[in-house]
């Protein structure tokens, strides 16, 4: 049997007896099974009148192992038996070939790569003047290259379903595993066998501790590398917590109610339901934009260099999907030194041309369902992958956009405004608008008319009408990844894009300068409307009057209101409503008692992730955030025996610190009982990190971890705030008057309303009079944010915090 390299057999008469568990017995077993042998006789091999005993042996090493089928025949020769050994030699055969799942896989030779890139002549690329053929030929050779330096190699499916089960076990721990089910078949048939018994308890004990540490070492290494990664991260720890996975794009249930499960079927119709989203129209109106004003300055699209590019390069997130070209992040990454000149080359010829490449513009479009439990086609998100140099183009750009253009904290704002109105006395009221589509509805000709409005023109206008020209896109659904026919792509931004966000600001940008009755707030496509007003029905006709002027605007626009998605909420204790229902009347309709879509009042609504309720009290908020990190509590548990304390503090930043930090100025000062509820989690996974007991003083583990309370991070924040709209960094004092200027002591505003104490308003002033002069007195931002976090961590508890506060 050549083709048995790795494996071997042993046969032999070997005075053992392995059926008496004696010390000798169990010596020899662990020996054998050490070097990778299993005993496959177990039953009596000499019989006598008075003994049975198994002294004749076979030791098999093979990866197949349960190919192999032993006998033992009683001739009554000789007091030995007979054994005989069958094996299926096809079966043995095709370990390497058809028995296995047999894939493709290329590996490209990364340093070999870089090797051959310090000896390219790019000068064909430099001598040509065309962006197109420029990035033509760059792309060719770079292609070519990486070709040659890959090879396709056939990888062998080699796990079974054990190892499947849990990618941690290896080869060894299946044959021990088999090793203990055997033994305890055995002690099932002599149960009285004492010495029998403890070999199994010991031979237990000992395997649970080689997979619980093989186990341990297994996820410490898989999380260690993903350090820095939190998709990965994520990844890693859900295989370890079981949670499901995101769900497979198979099927689709179409228009008509039929379930498509055809891939290929299912990525076309996708594919064609989200070009005909709208219906392009090319009958643009004269005035499209009631509130567009035009910048007198001009965009200038400065050159980029080599390292800018590096930059921007090291910055794209570690991922291994690659666009249409096949090129991913991690290789680009490590080339990037030796290809960062002709990129510059390439991108500051598109920028003078005012060119998008258009070998760039073809995307992959990956759906995913918004609802798991919905496979409609209008609950379908489209996620494109593009090219990593695509990327990278756009980031460019949109980096010098965005130092040209200015912008504001929306949610910040919107709190401060329900605060401020509620302290005067005045009913308030908030709208929440949602659009349907809206990044996969925007009219091109309309967008380059508000580029051109907000300074965007000439060359720079020319290089946005390339970029969302002429682009196609496919969809690719199932585990096979079945492609669909590319369809050219003529209104919308790719989602996914890095341009696509701030194009579609630009693109909303005019509806905030309109005139409304109530006060505007947007951030990308989540609009939020304010009202507040001594009287209800003054604030119901405001509202009414502006979602006539809003209705206005999306008819210019192309856009579409989703009225089921749009809601109001009335911020008051007592929970008043109109007197009638408010209705989004369609285009010329002015009855009351029309049948037009009405707008529900909710008494909760999610606005930027935080959730506002009627009452300002925050409470349904922090349920919500107080469910996601009991949840994740889980997690920590299974983590502590895996990671080592430097980890579980990154987990802990990556999981529980990013969730409380979220809004945390604008919820964090309400009421004492619902912040506990979050103190109390944050404290137990702190000790869970440090391995503590459940009663473990908590404060000196933050300040040994370096990580703030619930309270003092409020406290942190809302005293970073002040600082910057108090004037102390030379910025103009917003909102503040000084009342004693020797002390820097600051008046707090009026309080008419008790909710208004749980307003950063009223919190800012209040905790920086209370602040030592030495960080009062600090000049520059940086250094009055280290001082302040040190004397946050110098009071001994939150106790002696309140005390001195107070």
């Amino acid at each position: 049997m050549h083709y048995l390299t790795s494996n071997a057999i042993i046969v032999g008469d070997i005075n053992i007896d392995l059926l008496n568990g004696k010390e000798n017995s169990t010596i020899y077993l662990s020996l054998m099974e050490n070097n990778g042998f299993s005993s496959i006789v177990d039953k009596a091999t000499r019989i006598t009148s008075r003994t049975k005993t198994l002294i004749d042996h076979i030791f098999i090493k093979h990866r197949q192992i349960n190919s192999f089928k032993h006998a033992i025949f009683d001739l009554n020769i000789t007091d030995h038996c007979l054994l005989g050994l069958k094996f299926d030699e096809n079966r043995i055969n095709l370990e390497d070939n058809s028995s296995l799942s047999v894939t493709k896989q290329s590996i490209t030779d990364i340093d070999k790569v870089c090797e051959c890139l310090q000896l390219l002549d790019w000068n064909d690329v430099y001598q040509i003047e065309d962006v197109n053929l420029s990035y033509e030929r760059f792309h060719s050779i770079l292609t070519d290259l990486v070709n040659k330096c890959s090879k396709t190699i056939n990888s062998n499916n080699r796990l079974t379903k054990a190892k499947i089960i849990s990618p941690w076990i290896t080869t060894d721990l299946l044959r021990k595993i088999e090793r203990r089910r055997k033994l305890y078949k055995l002690l099932k048939k002599r149960p009285y066998d004492t010495p029998l018994r403890d070999h199994y308890n010991t031979y237990y004990d000992n395997l649970k501790n080689e997979i619980d540490s093989t186990k341990r070492n297994f996820y410490s290494n898989c999380i260690r590398i993903a350090d820095g990664d939190p998709a990965r991260q994520w990844r890693v720890i859900n295989s370890l917590t079981g949670e499901s996975r995101n769900q497979i794009f198979d099927k689709v249930e179409l228009e008509d109610g039929t379930i498509e499960c055809d891939p290929q079927n299912v990525a076309n119709k996708v594919n064609r339901y989200l070009i005909n989203v709208v219906q392009p129209d090319c009958n643009i109106p004269s005035s499209v934009c009631l509130g567009l004003y035009h910048q007198c300055r001009s965009f200038f699209i400065e050159p980029t260099t080599d390292n800018e590019i590096l930059k921007v390069i090291s910055n794209l997130k570690n991922k291994k999907s690659s666009g249409f070209d096949k090129f991913n992040i991690l290789l680009i990454k490590r080339i990037a030194l030796y290809i960062a000149p002709v990129l510059t080359h390439i991108f500051n010829l598109s920028f003078s041309k005012g060119v998008f490449p258009e070998m760039l513009k073809m995307s992959v479009v990956i759906p995913i369902f918004k609802k798991k439990n919905s496979i409609k086609l209008n609950n379908i998100r489209p996620i494109s992958l593009l090219s990593v140099f695509s990327k990278i183009l756009e980031k460019l750009m949109i980096n010098r956009l965005v130092t040209y253009l200015n912008t504001e904290d929306a949610l910040l704002n919107f709190s401060n405004l329900v605060y401020n109105s509620l302290n005067n006395s005045n009913k308030t009221t908030g709208l929440y608008i949602d659009f349907t589509k809206a990044f996969d509805l925007i009219n091109h000709e309309i967008l380059f008319l508000k580029l051109e409005a907000a300074g965007v023109r000439g060359v720079a206008l020319r290089w946005f009408r390339s970029f969302l020209s002429n682009r196609e896109h496919q969809v690719r659904v199932g585990a096979e990844g079945c492609l669909s026919s590319p369809l050219p792509v003529t209104v919308g931004v790719p989602q996914g894009s890095v341009s696509s966000a701030i194009l579609f600001i630009i693109f909303i940008n005019d509806l905030l300068n309109i005139k409304f009755n109530g006060i505007i707030q947007a951030f990308a496509d989540d609009i939020a409307f304010l009202y507040s007003h001594k009287s209800k029905e003054v604030i119901k006709n405001n509202i009414v009057a502006d979602l006539s002027i809003l209705r206005e605007w999306c008819s210019k626009n192309k856009m579409i209101v989703n009225v089921s998605k749009t809601k109001y909420i009335n911020f008051d204790y007592r929970a008043v409503d109109f007197s009638a229902p408010i209705l989004y009347h369609s285009q010329g309709c002015t009855r009351e008692d029309c049948s037009c879509e009405e707008i529900e009042r909710v008494d909760s609504f999610k606005y930027l992730g935080l959730t506002f309720d009627e009452k300002m009290s925050w409470k349904k908020h922090i349920q919500i955030l107080h469910g996601d990190i009991r949840r994740s509590i889980r997690k920590f548990y299974y983590l502590r025996n895996l990671c080592d304390q430097t980890l579980m503090k990154s987990l802990y930043y990556a999981l529980i610190h990013s969730r409380l930090q979220y809004g945390l100025i604008c919820w964090g000062g309400t009421f004492k009982t619902f912040i506990n509820r979050l103190r109390i989690s944050q404290n137990h996974i702190i000790r869970l990190i440090l391995h503590k007991r459940k009663r473990e003083s908590s404060f000196p583990l933050y300040c040994n971890l370096k990580i703030m309370p619930i309270q003092n991070l409020y406290i942190f924040k809302v005293l970073k705030m002040f600082y910057l709209i108090s004037g102390n960094c030379g910025i103009e004092n917003l909102y503040y008057n000084m009342r004693s200027n020797d002390r820097i002591l600051y008046r707090t505003p009026k309080v008419k309303k008790c909710i208004f104490r749980n307003s950063c308003l009223f919190i800012g002033p209040y905790l920086f009079n209370k602040l030592p002069l030495n960080i009062k007195i600090c000049a520059s931002y940086t250094k009055y944010c280290k001082k302040l976090i040190h004397w946050l961590f110098e009071l001994n508890d939150t106790s002696t915090l309140r005390t001195v506060l107070r």
